[in-house]
This record gives C-alpha cells, sequence and structure tokens, in this order.
C-alpha cells in the first residue's frame, strides 16, 4: 500500500462522525415527514368529521358532472342512502328543469375562475323538493386548467315557505286593511305614514299623496287638535292615555262629522308610531241623540198622561208605573216596581169576592197574545177603598215573541156618576116638573092666606110651616132639575175674598147657635179667578152647611184659600167633626147617597158641588180621618183671563 493510500485513524473517526450527522438529518427529516403526515391525518379527520357532521350540504363534483363526494347532509336533500347510489347519475339529474339554466350560467363563471352564490331548486330521487342555496368554487390543477368544483348547499325550504306564507299574510293582510269599512291609519309622532282606502273616503279625499307626511292636526275640529295630538304621543311614550275616544273631523267638503278612534303602540320600521282605527259615529251620535230624545218625550208621556199606565213583564210583575197610576192607587212608585200588580190592584171583584189571576182578563193578554179592554171591574187602593175602571191590556211583543203587556187605566168614577146622574135626571125632571107646579099652588095657596090671617092666631104660624116647607119642597125639586142636565155657567171674573165673606155672613148666627168658630185664612195675593159667582157660591155653601154640621158638639171650620202651584187655586173646607169613615169615602159624592141621620138631607148636597167644581174644570178633594174631622179641597185653574174686566164669561 502506497503511503498516500492510507488512512489513518483520525480519517476514520472523521468519516464516523460525519456518517452519524448525516444519520441525524435524515433520522430529523423523516421524522419531521412522519409529524407533517401525521398532522395532515388529522386535518383530513378533522374536514372529514366537520364535512359528514355539517348541516350545511356538500358535494365535490368533477368537470363532467359526477361526483367525486357527497356528505350526508347532501345526501338527506338527495333522498339517497349515499354516494352509491349516485352510480352512473350527474349532478344535473338532481335538479329541477328551471334550475338548470341558472346552474350552466354559474358553472360558466366557475370556468373563469369566479366563485358564485345562488338559488336553485334540488329534487329528490323520490320526488321531494327543496329551495337551496349554494355557494359554489372552482378547483384548478397546477397548470391552471378546472379540474372540479366544490359547493355547499344550505336548506332554504322552511325559510321560503316562512316568507311565502309572510307574503300571502301580508296579502290578506293588505287586503283586509284596504277593503275594511273602518278607516285606519299609522301615525309616527304627528305625521301621518299610511291610510288606508276607507281613510281617504271618510276624509272625502282621492289619493294618500293628498295626507301621506302631513300633520296630525290637518281635518281636525280645532277644538279637538289638542286632545287628539296629546294622547297620540302618550301612546307613542307608553304614557297612560285613554285608548278608545271620540272628536270631530271636517271632510275635503267642509262637513263635519264626529269619528271614534281606538289606538295602539306600534313598531313602525323600526319608529315608535300609532296604529288608529278610525270609525264614523256621526250617524250613530244623531241616532242616540233621537233615542234619548224619544225616551224623553216617552217618559213626559208617560208622566204627563192623565190615565193610569204601567207595564208587566212575561210573569205578570210590573215594569214601569206612571204617576198618574200611583196617585189612583195610592202606592208610590218604587213600591211597585217588581211585584204583581195583580195581587195589589186587582185581586178582588166589586163585590169583594176574590178574583183569581187565571181568570185577569189582564193576565190573559200574556196567554193568548189579544187585546182585552173591561170597563165593569174595579181597582184597589192602597188604603183599601176601591173605585170603578175602564181598562186595556195590550200585549208587548218583541221579535215576535210575547214578553209583557202595557195596561192603560182610568177611574170612571165620575162617568158612573154622569151615568146615574142622567138616568136620575131623566126620572127627577119628570117627577120635580110636576112637583114643582102642584108645590106652586101650595106656596101661592100658602101666602094667599098669610096676608088674610092675623099674625097673632096660631094659624098664622101653621101657615108660616107650609109656607117654609113648600119652598124646601120646591128647592129639592130644582137640584132634582138640576140632576139631569148640564149646570148652565155665566162666567165673569171672581175675587175670592168678597165671595167668602158673602157666603159665611148669613151663616154667622147659625154657625154661632151651633158654637162653630170660623176662621178665615185667605192669600192676599190671590187672582181673579174666570167662574160663575152664584154657582162657585152655592158649591162653597153646600160644603160649609156640611162641615158645620159634622161638628154637632162644636168645633173648629177653617176657610183657607191660596194659589197651588202657578196654575190654580185651592179653596179647603175644614173642620173638626165627626169625619168620615173609610168605607164611605169613595161613595159621598153618589146622589142620595148620605151619612145623615134619616130626615136631615137626601144626599144631593156634594153631588151638586161636584157637579159644580166639574163645570169649571176642576176637581174636588177629600180628606177625613173617624174623629178628626174632614178637609174637602176645591181645586180650579187659572184659565185665561179676557181683557175686559167688566163682562160676564159666559160657560
Amino acid at each position: 500500500m502506497k503511503k498516500n493510500e492510507t488512512r489513518t485513524t483520525d480519517d476514520l473517526l472523521r468519516e464516523l462522525v460525519e456518517i452519524r450527522q448525516r444519520i441525524a438529518v435524515l433520522e430529523a427529516i423523516e421524522g419531521e415527514r412522519k409529524r407533517a403526515e401525521g398532522a395532515l391525518r388529522e386535518s383530513q379527520e378533522r374536514y372529514r368529521m366537520l364535512a359528514e357532521n355539517s348541516a350545511v350540504g356538500i358535494w365535490h363534483i368533477s368537470v363532467d358532472g359526477y361526483t367525486i363526494y357527497l356528505n350526508p347532509a347532501m345526501c338527506a336533500m338527495l333522498e339517497i342512502r349515499g354516494p352509491e347510489e349516485l352510480a352512473g347519475r350527474t349532478y344535473h339529474s338532481f335538479f329541477t328543469h328551471t334550475s338548470l339554466d341558472r346552474i350552466a350560467d354559474e358553472h360558466a363563471k366557475h370556468r373563469l375562475g369566479i366563485a358564485s352564490v345562488y338559488e336553485v331548486e334540488i329534487e329528490g330521487k323520490h320526488g321531494g323538493r327543496c329551495n337551496v342555496v349554494v355557494s359554489g368554487a372552482p378547483l384548478f390543477s397546477a397548470n391552471g386548467k378546472l379540474k372540479s368544483i366544490i359547493a355547499t348547499f344550505i336548506d332554504i325550504t322552511k325559510r321560503k315557505e316562512a316568507e311565502e306564507a309572510l307574503r300571502e299574510s301580508e296579502e290578506h293582510y293588505r287586503a283586509v286593511v284596504e277593503n275594511v269599512a273602518d278607516a285606519i291609519v299609522i301615525n309616527v309622532e304627528t305625521r301621518r305614514v299610511f291610510v288606508n282606502k276607507a281613510f281617504l273616503e271618510l276624509h272625502g279625499l282621492s289619493s294618500p299623496v293628498q295626507v301621506l307626511g302631513t300633520s296630525l292636526d290637518q281635518f281636525i275640529v280645532p277644538g279637538d287638535r289638542q286632545l287628539v295630538t296629546e294622547r297620540t304621543l302618550a301612546r307613542q311614550q307608553g304614557r297612560p292615555a285613554p285608548s278608545v275616544y271620540e272628536y270631530r273631523i271636517t271632510r275635503l267638503d267642509g262637513e263635519v262629522r264626529t269619528v271614534q278612534t281606538s289606538s295602539v303602540p306600534i313598531s313602525y320600521h323600526g319608529q315608535t308610531a300609532t296604529l288608529a282605527v278610525l270609525r264614523d259615529v256621526t250617524e250613530l251620535k244623531r241616532a242616540e241623540a233621537e233615542l234619548q230624545r224619544l225616551s224623553r218625550q216617552s217618559e213626559l208621556i208617560l208622566t204627563s198622561a192623565g190615565e193610569g199606565i204601567y207595564g208587566l213583564d212575561a210573569e205578570g210583575n210590573a215594569t214601569f208605573v206612571n204617576p198618574a197610576a200611583t196617585r189612583m192607587i195610592g202606592w208610590e212608585i218604587e213600591e211597585l216596581i217588581g211585584r204583581s200588580m195583580h195581587a195589589i190592584l186587582h185581586h178582588s171583584q166589586p163585590d169583594g169576592t176574590p178574583c183569581p189571576e187565571a181568570a185577569c182578563p189582564i193576565y190573559a193578554a200574556l196567554k193568548d197574545g189579544a187585546v182585552h179592554r173591561m170597563d165593569t171591574e174595579v181597582f184597589w187602593r192602597k188604603d183599601g177603598t176601591s173605585f170603578p175602571v175602564e181598562y186595556i191590556s195590550t200585549p208587548i211583543r218583541e221579535h215576535g215573541e210575547l214578553v209583557g203587556v202595557v195596561v192603560t187605566f182610568k177611574d170612571i168614577t165620575v162617568e158612573r156618576q154622569t151615568e146615574r146622574l142622567a138616568m136620575l135626571g131623566r126620572v127627577a125632571a119628570g117627577v120635580a116638573h110636576e112637583l114643582n107646579n102642584a108645590l106652586s099652588v101650595v106656596l101661592a095657596c100658602a101666602q094667599l092666606l098669610l096676608k088674610r090671617t092675623d099674625p097673632q092666631s096660631d094659624a098664622y104660624h101653621d101657615l108660616e110651616l107650609i109656607e117654609k116647607y113648600a119652598d124646601t119642597c120646591g128647592r129639592i125639586a130644582q137640584d132634582l132639575r138640576r140632576l139631569g142636565r148640564p149646570l148652565p155657567l155665566k162666567r165673569e171674573l171672581v175675587e175670592l175674598h168678597p165671595l167668602i165673606e158673602e157666603t159665611l155672613k148669613p151663616l154667622d148666627l147659625n154657625l154661632a147657635s151651633r158654637k162653630v168658630h170660623v176662621k178665615v185664612i185667605l192669600d192676599p195675593h190671590l187672582p181673579l179667578l174666570s167662574a160663575d159667582p152664584r154657582l162657585l157660591g152655592q158649591a162653597l155653601l153646600n160644603l160649609i152647611t156640611n162641615a158645620a154640621e159634622a161638628m154637632p158638639e162644636g168645633g173648629v171650620l177653617t176657610v183657607n184659600a191660596r194659589l197651588r202651584q202657578k196654575d190654580s187655586v185651592e179653596i179647603a173646607v175644614s173642620d173638626t167633626g165627626v169625619g168620615i169613615a173609610r168605607e164611605h169615602l169613595s161613595r159621598i159624592f153618589e146622589p142620595f147617597f148620605t151619612i145623615k141621620s134619616s130626615g136631615e138631607g137626601m144626599g144631593l148636597g156634594l153631588t151638586i158641588t161636584s157637579r159644580i167644581v166639574q163645570d169649571h174644570e176642576g176637581s174636588l178633594e177629600v180628606k177625613s180621618e173617624v174623629g178628626r174631622g174632614s178637609t174637602f179641597r176645591i181645586l180650579l185653574p187659572l184659565l185665561e183671563i179676557p181683557n175686559s174686566t167688566s163682562q160676564p164669561l159666559d160657560g
């Protein structure tokens, strides 16, 4: 071996070190490769897990349209179990016909390297359809050639359905809003931003342009503007304010209408607003006013009616009673409402025998729906007395159903008395005529004999008695004749003070002998009366005479004349005598009825007095209590006084 070829131990050691260094580098490179491969595997696994579990469909396709990769979400959209079911099928077969043109346009962009996002419709293997948003991106090889396309698919079917439902809802809302009869307006602060067709019609407008963006004050009557503005802003700001109220508007043609508004706060394009519904209540307000007027008128008619009127429900209980009815029967209205009127005023027949409800003609109208009229029965007062009535029971129907009756009645005591008087008058007139002829002869003979007889003789006294009682019989005959015919009135202006004094003056001695103390109370401001002084004086004389006779042991007789309200004069004659029993009060004005002892009267005085008062268009009232006396009140209306005060007024 040559010397220069001989390697020393040092050379070998150096080579060994270099080899070891190279091995270490190679080992480092291999470790780095393995780490890179592990990272790649981890990345691929993460990608796979992400793709496999994503709700977004992932579809990787080749340039010729075949599938490279398909994740489960995409399989679900295509209605397949896995990629194996795609054998021989390109992606084109899964899109609806209307979507293929759009896909072709997007793929043209991909060839140019442009990613895109678009919507198409997928048709699954079994016919199911879904709308998707596709995000497609091209993948190129190193030489710049399009290699494949990877696309993500998001199912927006439910969103599209929601959008369609929203669109339909908005169309329905618009149809309702535009065709509803009520006006609708949306206000942002105090500016109108939306109005419907009914709003335009209400205000007499033809186009929304005339009102959108205008102030809330426009068209509102000036006196109501502040109210509407304050409440609108309060509702928008969440402050308490009435949501329903009324105000007035002036239409474009100048007509003023009343509207009722109902408003709620809403959000309108991100702004706080109010939605108000306006309803034209002008005619309703007029109808309400007319109804109130008619109600007041009906109430006035019921209140002013002279006849008694009451209503019954289907059970026969009182629903309303007018004042005239309460005056006649002596009950207060509140005592009658809700109670059976039959049990109160129609429980018995005129002879006192019970009148069962089943046989009551008034209640019969509730059963047969017919009108019933009666004039042969009586109603009973609260004090237990009765009076003859004529009544009509008329059924009330509501929507064809019988719901009650209304009863109209009147006290026919006067009519009955008039009928009796007419009958008696016809008889009495004939009798009185014959009696008067005979009495005239008796009276003439008595007066002739008195002239021929010595006043100191016993015969003279007997003749005086004959003359006196013949004259009395003549006056009785005259009263009988008055029963059958109206009393002729000779009206003139009468001052009550002198009339009462002239009536009392001839009775002074007689009253004093009976120990009757007379009190006269006269209103100094009494007006003149239009009356017949002779007949009115006779009526007063009858009452005063009866009052004196009712006090056999003496007492106090009071005559009181005063204004009663503004339209009538009251002349009251009171005594402190024996009084009249309750059962007799309803009959004291009947002719020939008397409670005096036999021979003390025929019972015509009060009948004649009542006739005189009636002929003067007045009324005669009586109140009495046994043992405490009686009061008779003549009520005379203040009739219009003629200009002349000197001429008598013929009735």
